[in-house]
């Protein structure tokens, strides 16, 4: 599409809708914990889903110089990641019901999940989205829906470009193994390595050449046409999330 025809807000108006909202989430754990108390047994809610952007679902991870500076390229865990205690058999298939119980579809933008029916999460998405199949669109779906779309400003020349300029910065600083920031991210996490002097490096010419701004950029350019021909979806899955807050709200 035309570049000046992009949407600025479309990565803004899309990343409320990737992850459950927190409120909701948590109403939710209470009504599972209740449910599962009720049947005679203990459940512990995993911590709070990391909240998603469609920046986050493309590599590599933003790097800022200040974090390269504290962290290097060791990521904090976000909510949601750290090792959950692992779960007694009984009290998993009363919270996520089992293959006997049947299944439950939710589809969106052409992507559809599935869940079993039957258990204490199926219960807690209908009780809060009317349904299950709407709460699978509402907590589930939309990340791995909108990801064919993320994933072809891969293949746009722009995303060339911003890799060789930043290619061109690192190699300026002494670096010239990597062509992509990506390609330097995967090596530093696939070896559990984490230089801090190279993470600098990194950070340093991704805010050199723009990177982050220039990928936002790309995106708004992919994304605004999907938001202006799906636009029913994302009203219903908006009307979906609504209706979940609002039950939340009044419990």
């Amino acid at each position: 599409m035309d570049p000046s025809a992009a949407d600025p807000l479309s990565l803004s108006k899309i990343d409320p809708l990737l992850t459950e909202d927190p409120a909701v989430e948590q109403a939710r754990n209470r009504h599972i914990l209740a449910c599962v108390e009720k049947k005679g047994h203990r459940w512990t809610p995993p911590p709070l889903a990391a909240r998603q952007t469609v920046r986050g679902l493309l590599a590599p991870r933003p790097l800022s110089v200040s974090d390269a500076r504290a962290r290097g390229y060791a990521w904090p865990a976000g909510a949601g990641e750290a090792g959950a205690p692992r779960e007694d058999p009984k009290v998993g298939e009363l919270v996520h019901g089992s293959m006997e119980s049947g299944w439950a579809s939710g589809e969106w933008l052409g992507v559809s999940l599935q869940k079993a029916n039957g258990g204490c999460e199926a219960e807690s998405l209908s009780a809060f989205y009317g349904s299950v199949s709407d709460g699978i669109v509402a907590t589930s779906v939309p990340p791995g829906a909108l990801g064919p779309t993320v994933h072809q400003v891969l293949e746009d020349e722009g995303v060339k470009e911003i890799r060789a300029d930043w290619a061109a910065c690192m190699k300026k600083s002494g670096e010239t193994r990597y062509g992509a920031p990506e390609a330097l991210q995967s090596e530093m996490e696939m070896g559990r390595k984490n230089d801090r002097e190279l993470a600098v490096k990194d950070a340093t010419c991704r805010e050199s050449v723009k990177f982050e701004p220039r990928m936002e950029k790309l995106l708004a350019q992919y994304l605004t046409p999907l938001l202006q021909k799906r636009e029913a979806d994302f009203q219903a899955l908006r009307e979906i999330r609504e209706r979940g807050n609002k039950r939340a709200q009044e419990r």
